[in-house]
């Protein structure tokens, strides 16, 4: 069985508010809409996303992590997801991102995927128990790594990175989806790509490309293979959370 693919996509980025709307994500031979969205807020505070919205679409939660950096910055990062009707489809409309406080740094990545599992779409998502795997690096000593372990072949294996001060390199073998930074220097940089595999991963290394700035690393998979009579788009039934 084929693999799933990336089918388009678009990013958008702010420096201040509690909202932010991407451009119009243009994309056919869709089944799934996935929206990485990261924020840094000050010192003492916390942020979360408390809505993900787009015209014909409902989306999930699939995951949600909040990290202090070395300076102590809450950086929240968050995966949600949404079917797209009468699958595989077309989808051309803006996302909007709505936050519970203002932020300092809001970035979103915003993409399309084709080729999952269209008659149940809870069963996106490699169904291993370990996903998603995610690394945190405090100091400027080593890269972040994972070991990744999947149930399922023919895999759509998804990297989520960011980063402060450092620059864009990708976990090796991984094609870029979106990269961008708020700021130049000193400030959050997202960075999301992805890698097509053929067969079950076993504890495969996955780094997250650089070592030169605090950074923090996830992996997750989505697939074709996952022919369950019941699954999720969030883990086991309910909003799986790294942290709250």
């Amino acid at each position: 069985m084929t693999s799933p693919n990336v089918t388009g996509s678009v990013q958008a980025s702010a420096t201040t508010g509690t909202s932010l709307a991407t451009a119009a994500l243009n994309v056919t031979a869709t089944d799934q809409i996935v929206v990485i969205v990261a924020t840094e807020v000050a010192v003492g505070t916390t942020c979360s996303v408390t809505g993900v919205t787009a015209t014909g679409l409902t989306f999930a939660k699939r995951w949600a992590n909040t990290q202090l950096d070395t300076g102590s910055l809450p950086i929240r990062t968050e995966c949600w997801v949404a079917p797209v009707p009468s699958a595989p489809g077309a989808f051309n409309q803006a996302i909007t991102v709505t936050v519970d406080n203002a932020v300092d740094s809001l970035q979103i990545v915003a993409f399309g995927v084709g080729g999952t599992n269209t008659a149940n779409p809870n069963n996106s998502f490699d169904p291993n128990s370990g996903l998603p795997y995610y690394s945190y690096e405090p100091s400027s000593v080593s890269a972040d790594t994972v070991a990744v372990t999947t149930d399922q072949p023919d895999d759509l294996l998804l990297a989520v990175v960011w980063r402060r001060n450092g620059g864009t390199a990708l976990p090796t073998g991984f094609t870029n989806i979106q990269s961008l930074s708020t700021f130049a220097t000193n400030f959050l940089r997202l960075l999301v790509s992805y890698q097509v595999v053929s067969a079950k991963q076993a504890a495969a290394s996955i780094s997250s490309g650089e070592t030169n700035d605090t950074q923090m690393i996830f992996v997750d998979a989505m697939t074709a293979d996952f022919t369950g009579s019941s699954g999720s788009q969030a883990k086991g039934n309910a909003y799986w959370l790294l942290s709250p």
